[in-house]
């Protein structure tokens, strides 16, 4: 299994962290990594992602084509865990909230 490529952005976007998943792993899981990994703490210690954002549904609107290309089309973004998360086709990133 390919591992996902974690990019802590610093080119003055605002950006914590790009998060690149690979073609097995559903956007759900990918955020919980995301998040946990720009709060220094484990995936277990967030709040769960479904008080956040319906699951099944990010799931189904980012998941590949019939011919496993990207969703670049869709853009999903929420709050999470005191972060403003995006989710665009395999790419998610996190920012963090403006006070």
């Amino acid at each position: 299994m390919n591992s996902p490529r974690n990019t802590i952005d610093d080119s003055g976007t605002g950006c914590l962290i790009e998060y690149t998943m690979n073609s097995s792993q559903p956007a759900t899981e990918a955020v919980v990594d995301a998040v946990a990994t720009v709060s220094d703490t484990s995936a277990e210690e967030l709040s769960p992602l479904y008080e956040a954002v319906e699951t099944d549904a990010l799931d189904q609107l980012v998941a590949p084509r019939i011919h496993e290309t990207s969703r670049t089309d869709v853009t999903v973004e929420f709050t999470y865990n005191e972060k403003l998360v995006s989710v665009n086709g395999q790419t998610i990133k996190v920012y963090p909230l403006e006070a």
